[in-house]
């Protein structure tokens, strides 16, 4: 199987993985710790740049931490605030494992902003800026292995956001009454010869668009449908001489931060892909930071618009994405730490 990070590590708890996940991340308040991450896991050399990422990593998560307790200490429908400072400070923290810290001090404001004059009456129909220039711009750029970001600011609609947001698609279809746009798939590197080798890709059920518009899809790049079989694509064939060799040279076919994974009810680890055919490209993160962004500036400067939202379809989703899209990105975040696939499955 091919997956974002190496090989996947399952997780099976009894207790509340929520927990268990920040348990796992309080260890980043060693600065030995973490720098011995900063070394074998993301290749940080120069022992001046380990040092002041590493303390710098250890105050960041400190604050996430804090925060996340703060928020779900106090009422819902405010948690959205310290919740999206707390993903703030772990977006930063990709920046810094990604040798950026100097980049990420000369760019200290959100890169996103709230357009105060416009009055929506749906939570879909909010809009937020996005600028050339902050975290979020430089935090996409890690997430992407070097994918542009905008160069001039725009605007995004929230109606662009919320159906990319997997933990919460179950609210957002009953809410909205639309299928959430992801594709279930099975994608592996597979043996066609003597040191030949090619990734094969197979949609699984539900099947969420036509097979025919696969050139629309962003997260593969040169693969052709396979002959007799309109499910199944596969990339160029490749020579190496095993597959771990083979897994590197296919990389250039397989955008692995557009593949979201996660653990089903038998502790199995499946992939889904977002279908969207817009510019700006979304790895699981993006969309969970961009929610808790639009909402704390909601909590912030719209306390009138909170409370249209606490009478509206969309109140549920919300409650739901304030545990499941904070839980979901703590385990991404983990999973980029320690650059192996991370899932929680229940037991006992």
């Amino acid at each position: 199987m091919v997956l974002r990070y190496g090989e996947p590590e399952v997780v099976s708890t009894p207790l509340d993985p929520l927990e268990d996940i920040m348990s796992l991340i309080c260890g980043l308040r060693s600065v030995s710790y973490v720098a011995d991450i900063l070394r074998s896991k993301h290749g940080v050399k120069e022992k001046k740049e380990i040092v002041s990422s590493s303390r710098l990593i250890v105050t960041y998560v400190d604050d996430a931490l804090g925060l996340i307790a703060q928020a779900f200490s106090g009422p819902p429908e405010v948690s959205f605030l310290p919740l999206y400072y707390a993903i703030l400070n772990l977006s930063k923290i990709y920046i810094l494992m990604a040798g950026k810290r100097t980049q990420l001090e000369r760019n200290r404001h959100h890169g996103a902003s709230y357009p105060f004059e416009k009055r929506s009456r749906d939570l879909l129909t909010e809009q937020i800026y996005l600028h050339p220039k902050g975290v979020l711009g430089l935090f996409y750029e890690v997430l992407t292995h070097g994918e542009p970001w905008i160069s001039k600011s725009g605007r995004l609609s929230m109606k662009e956001v919320y159906p990319f947001i997997y933990p919460i698609s179950a609210e957002y279809e009953q809410a909205y009454g639309s299928r959430s746009p992801f594709q279930p798939v099975d994608l592996r590197v597979t043996r066609k010869g003597p040191d030949q080798w090619q990734c094969e890709l197979e949609l699984k059920w539900p099947i969420r668009f036509d097979p025919r518009k696969w050139r629309y899809i962003q997260a593969f790049r040169g693969f052709r449908p396979k002959q007799a079989d309109k499910l199944k694509f596969v990339s160029d064939i490749v020579q190496a001489r095993d597959e771990r060799e083979a897994r590197r040279y296919l990389q250039s076919s397989v955008r692995s931060f557009m593949l979201y994974s996660y653990v089903d009810e038998f502790g199995k680890t499946r992939i889904l892909i977002p279908l969207s055919r817009k510019r700006l490209l979304l790895p699981e993160e993006l969309p969970i930071w961009l929610a808790f962004f639009h909402l704390s500036n909601v909590v912030r400067y719209r306390p009138e618009f909170l409370s249209v939202l606490r009478d509206s379809k969309s109140w549920p989703m919300l409650l739901a994405l304030r545990k499941h899209a904070t839980f979901r990105f703590l385990v991404l975040f983990w999973s980029y730490v320690q650059q192996t696939v991370f899932g929680f499955a229940r037991s006992g």
